[in-house]
């Protein structure tokens, strides 16, 4: 339910930004440390390894990600997903494999709130 309140475009107010949502695929690690870190950054974290079969969902009926879902449902052991509500119609994503480590984790953040790490874009229909 929190990744359809905060993630979704539908959800987007008029002249608000919305969170980088990111969604963890992996028991190496919890987000708890990461979230230390980016504590005054506009993200919200989901443990999604215990519910990937909600949040595969979510990707295909809500956002029409039907290629990342596919990608989650049969990918590598340690992903994590990146999330944002562009605008009311688009959506802005990454898939990101081999992030075993909070300190990955944590180097892949800072690319993309840099700007150093685009996330790719779906305009929905």
């Amino acid at each position: 339910q929190l990744l359809a309140d905060f993630c979704l475009p539908a959800t987007l107010r008029v002249h608000e930004r919305a969170p980088l949502c990111v969604l963890s695929f992996t028991s190496a690690f919890t987000l708890e440390r990461v979230h230390e870190m980016f504590r005054n950054e506009p993200l919200l974290f989901f443990e999604a390894d215990a519910e990937r079969d909600v949040i595969l969902s979510a990707l295909r009926n809500d956002l029409g990600l039907e290629e990342v879902a596919n990608s989650v449902e049969g990918g590598a052991a340690h992903q994590m997903l990146l999330l944002r509500a562009a605008k009311r119609d688009t959506i802005r994503y990454r898939l990101l494999d081999g992030i075993e480590t909070v300190e990955g984790a944590n180097e892949v953040l800072q690319r993309v709130l840099s700007g150093d790490l685009q996330l790719g874009k779906k305009v929905l229909q």
